[in-house]
């Protein structure tokens, strides 16, 4: 397996803190990046149906092809392929993952659906399903399928983190926060789930307990202003305004705009 890594636009929402303070999120934030999808890359040497050898031929140029990043040209490969084979899972999910690199989400969307059709238990078919429907801002319905990948798949981290970032969208927090709880007990390392944990926890008024998730993940990555930022508006809740406002600068010092409005209205202090 190998995850490709893929570029989509910021889906953000809005979200109250204290009755006053609203905070925007994004999907990448609460995953720890971008939502990936997931591809086979070894070869296939079982495609078995008429014009067998064309079709082997198609479907090992596009891999090498979305290897080289020439999505386009692994398309239309593809596309030759499955006009023998209309219905074969491997190569509809590989064109999948090749749409969704270029940013056709509603085509790749598609794709994986008719290859669930086919095949509606495999893990990474569900996955990859629900990370499209994450990408076109359908965080409800993307969690079923999240879900089945879990089923379907034992200890599937990024299943279980996908889920998380999608529960906490749909202002799901307990759940988000479950989900999490799992992924944090499959890999402790991990360090983009107490971030995405902290989150959920604050927006449940958990501040506590959500300053502990961020200090966490600040220890790992000392750079990132929203952690900072998050756990300012934390202490801001605790009425811990001293503490807030030191987050605050460090967060407004490595460049975020919310904390430098946090420094003016909460500390009374500008200049950034």
């Amino acid at each position: 397996m190998k995850h490709w890594i893929i570029i989509s636009s910021i889906l953000l929402s809005s979200f109250t803190l204290l009755g006053q303070k609203k905070i925007n999120l994004d999907i990448e934030t609460l995953f720890g990046g971008d939502i990936e999808t997931v591809t086979v890359t070894e070869k296939r040497n079982e495609v078995s149906f008429r014009d067998k050898e064309r079709v082997k031929y198609y479907y090992s140029q596009a891999q090498e092809l979305i290897a080289n990043k020439s999505y386009t040209s692994a398309i239309k490969m593809l596309s030759k392929s499955l006009k023998k084979e209309k219905n074969k899972k491997e190569l509809l999910q590989l064109r999948g993952n090749a749409y969704t690199e270029i940013g056709e989400f509603s085509k790749a969307k598609k794709d994986y659906k008719k290859a669930l059709k086919v095949d509606p238990t495999d893990a990474v078919l569900n996955y990859n399903y629900a990370s499209i429907l994450v990408k076109l801002g359908k965080f409800k319905e993307s969690i079923k399928y999240f879900s089945t990948a879990i089923e379907n798949k034992e200890k599937y981290l990024l299943a279980y983190q996908g889920r998380a970032a999608a529960n906490t969208m749909s202002k799901n927090y307990q759940d988000a926060i479950s989900d999490y709880n799992q992924v944090i007990d499959i890999n402790s390392f991990f360090i983009a789930a107490y971030k995405g944990r902290g989150i959920a926890r604050s927006l449940l008024s958990q501040y506590d307990r959500a300053i502990t998730d961020f200090s966490y993940y600040i220890d790992a990555e000392p750079t990132d202003h929203q952690a900072y930022y998050y756990r300012g508006l934390s202490f801001f809740s605790l009425n811990e305004t001293g503490r807030a406002c030191n987050d605050f600068n460090k967060a407004a010092t490595l460049g975020s705009i919310a904390a430098q409005v946090e420094m003016k209205k909460v500390c009374g202090i500008g200049g950034f």
